[in-house]
């Protein structure tokens, strides 16, 4: 963790980084300015994380920060509706990741997240966090009988998704328009880091000009774009749904995919009311569906509720069947 904050902070200091060495033409002030910079954020990031710290007291968990003023976050146990663990690449090159405790919240105010903690560490405190806040109203916290050791939940897989369904990925259109959110992100970059490159706003009109007075140009961007739209799609839809596993772990069902960053979402079985199935035109078309659990009481529903990706619509029924219970009962046409 040590060294994680700086990292994360460099990223928001490189704008200012850059204009500083273009406003000194790269003198040696410049670059001592610079270095000074980054040594600040070094130190506030060591003295941040010498400050906080965290701690399961009986029934509640308590983080603790005393950077400037002190302050204490109380959550109790039985609040806690789920804990993901995540590691992007960073966090998992330091053998490092993100846990993150939700508490049915609607923003992150409620919610408490610790950052680079040890995937060790994560995966006991994601153990011991479920297991407590699943016992009964009644029981002591924290009291157990001498020489117990509280058993591991039992794990059972439910389906790994096969790496070949990942083709089904553009059909489900969620990923599209990346290559147009692409260029529009580099357009914006362009345009907020174009003083400090020493490209002005006459610059970019100059540019649009230029293409302006060439529309078939514009045209071959369009149609470049509109054929990379399956392509990058996919490739993006392969990236947050690699390896997409479902399990069940005790009282939880865990879903856990990432390529880059790794991601493990755990749900309450008993908040489980059901399971939606969703399916586009082209997803009709080729008989594959998407399938998200009804949980009650859990933030982001619309990303930590995933059961499945695109997978074939026999192959959906069966594992939400499998995890939540079958529906046997009849739809009823809308009068």
């Amino acid at each position: 963790m040590l060294l994680i904050d700086p990292v994360r902070m460099l990223p928001s200091l490189l704008l200012p980084l850059v204009g500083v060495l273009f406003v000194g033409g790269f003198s040696t002030r410049s670059y001592g300015w610079a270095a000074l910079a980054v040594a600040g954020t070094v130190v506030f990031a060591i003295i941040r994380w010498a400050t906080f710290t965290y701690e399961i007291i009986g029934d509640r968990l308590e983080t603790k920060r005393a950077l400037i003023s002190r302050s204490v976050r109380t959550i109790p146990l039985e609040r806690i509706r789920g804990v993901d663990v995540s590691t992007p690449p960073m966090h998992r090159l330091l053998g490092l990741s993100v846990l993150k405790i939700d508490t049915g919240a609607s923003g992150g105010d409620e919610e408490a997240e610790l950052n680079g903690v040890s995937l060790a560490e994560a995966e006991r405190l994601k153990a011991v966090l479920l297991r407590r806040a699943a016992r009964p109203v009644g029981h002591e916290p924290g009291v157990q009988e001498p020489g117990v050791q509280e058993a591991a939940p039992a794990e059972q897989r439910i389906i790994r998704v096969p790496r070949r369904w990942l083709l089904y990925g553009p059909l489900s259109g969620a990923y599209l328009l990346t290559p147009f959110a692409l260029l529009g992100g580099a357009v914006g970059l362009a345009f907020q880091w174009g003083d400090d490159l020493g490209l002005g706003r006459d610059a970019a009109l100059t540019v649009g000009e230029w293409f302006w007075e060439r529309p078939y140009l514009l045209l071959v961007v369009a149609l470049l774009l509109v054929l990379a739209m399956p392509f990058v799609g996919g490739l993006m839809y392969a990236v947050f749904n690699w390896d997409f596993s479902l399990k069940r772990r005790g009282r939880h069902l865990v879903a856990e995919r990432g390529l880059i960053n790794r991601r493990s979402v755990s749900l309450e079985s008993a908040r489980v009311r059901g399971y939606e199935i969703v399916d586009g035109l082209a997803e009709r078309w080729a008989r594959v569906v998407r399938a998200w659990a009804i949980v009650t009481g859990l933030g982001d529903s619309e990303t930590r509720g995933q059961l499945l990706p695109d997978v074939p619509r026999s192959v959906a029924f069966q594992v939400a069947g499998d995890a939540i219970g079958p529906f046997r009962a009849r739809l009823r046409p809308h009068p």
